[in-house]
């Protein structure tokens, strides 16, 4: 799940001569593309400001190939060996979601981006779909192989989880908006969730978190103990079985990336959570 956006050699997908590429052929051509887009990903391809509307489509296609290397793994997640022409048609139909109308802004083309390839990989694809509070509704657990993809491969926040490293996470989403949760840390600590019934202890303090679902696929959270806490969630759930990478999504779980928390301007998920539904008993 940890791939740069590569500019593609030759035809692209579709194009009739496409297909009289020979596989080899195709692949060298990737690995070409991919060292040419590292080493222009280094260089300033526009000389313009953020809200300056790009001029042409070569243009377009420059600030996109530059977002997409320098934010990749920090920002944006790609599927492997995922080409420029491959993205620019998704990123062109999310700007005419967005309301843009003509040529985009570099600011533009970066928020279509970082809102159409969350890493560790992109919530656009038939098994899922946007949830609602009932898919959410209940108790959840995060653990296992899901816990290496909480964050973006490069971001910061890997160096803070080296000190106490996080075993499994409960989510308990509640009736009357009541949130629960509680991480358990450290190398040598137990994760204790086997079961919803498991979260009941938590039950038992002062609420301070609540949730709520203002529109379909959309989770906020407010708490009353932590100043200026901003919290958001894009929330989708598993239709039909599906793997990527070393993980495996079963029906009914969520995927959920973070939007919204103090100092995101990108709007990019700066965390991910995959949680599978707690059973009522042990198995």
């Amino acid at each position: 799940m940890s791939h740069r956006l590569v500019e593609h050699c030759g035809p692209e997908p579709g194009h009739p001569g496409y297909a009289r590429w020979r596989p080899a052929v195709r692949r060298a051509l990737i690995a070409v593309c991919t060292l040419l887009s590292i080493s222009a990903g280094a260089q300033q391809p526009f000389s313009m400001g953020i809200d300056d509307r790009v001029e042409s489509m070569d243009q377009f296609r420059g600030v996109l190939m530059h977002f997409g290397n320098m934010y990749a793994n920090k920002a944006v997640c790609f599927g492997a060996n995922q080409s420029l022409a491959e993205v620019r048609p998704v990123i062109e139909a999310e700007l005419q979601r967005l309301g843009s109308t003509g040529l985009p802004t570099p600011r533009q083309i970066l928020l279509a981006l970082t809102a159409r390839y969350p890493c560790p990989l992109s919530p656009y694809r038939t098994e899922l779909r946007p949830a609602e509070a009932r898919d959410m509704a209940g108790s959840w657990l995060l653990s296992g192989t899901a816990l290496q993809f909480r964050f973006p491969p490069q971001s910061p926040a890997w160096e803070s989880e080296k000190l106490v490293p996080l075993q499994c996470e409960a989510v308990g989403y509640f009736p009357d908006s009541e949130l629960r949760t509680a991480e358990m840390r450290g190398a040598s600590t137990r994760c204790p969730f086997s079961t919803a019934g498991d979260l009941e202890f938590l039950r038992k303090n002062p609420r301070v978190a609540r949730w709520s679902v203002p529109a379909k696929g959309q989770l906020d959270v407010t708490r009353t103990d932590v100043d200026g806490h901003l919290e958001g969630w894009d929330v989708f759930v598993v239709d039909q079985t599906f793997s990527e990478g070393r993980l495996t999504f079963a029906v009914g779980d969520l995927l959920q990336y973070r939007r919204k928390s103090v100092g995101n301007q990108l709007n990019a998920a700066a965390g991910f959570r995959h949680l599978r539904r707690l059973p009522a008993t042990a198995p």
